[in-house]
């Protein structure tokens, strides 16, 4: 969890760095992944901090559920986050 939230704040710290890491990685034109850098980041689609929205993991089993014609009663997002190793992380991350 640590090296996930290093890894998310080096994304928003690093614009250019990350970039370049996502046209190499990702095989982008540079124009595609600095768009996509900005949408990301501006949205916060990846949370600084490596969080997770239960309000954003309410439409992913949405979605999914509608993809998989899934019946039964609507789940509840809150049942499936356990945020405690990232409250963990954090904690130790600010002690350095």
């Amino acid at each position: 969890m640590k090296a996930m939230v290093q890894a998310h704040r080096w994304l928003y710290a690093n614009r250019e760095l990350a970039v370049d890491f996502l046209v190499k990685e990702m095989n982008l034109k540079p124009a595609y992944a600095r768009k996509g850098w900005e949408y990301y980041t501006e949205n916060q689609l990846w949370h600084p901090d490596g969080d997770v929205t239960l309000e954003g993991l309410k439409y992913n089993i949405q979605i999914y559920s509608e993809q998989t014609q899934s019946k039964g009663p609507p789940l509840t997002p809150a049942k499936y986050v356990d945020q405690s190793y990232l409250k963990e992380a954090l904690k130790q991350l600010a002690t350095k």
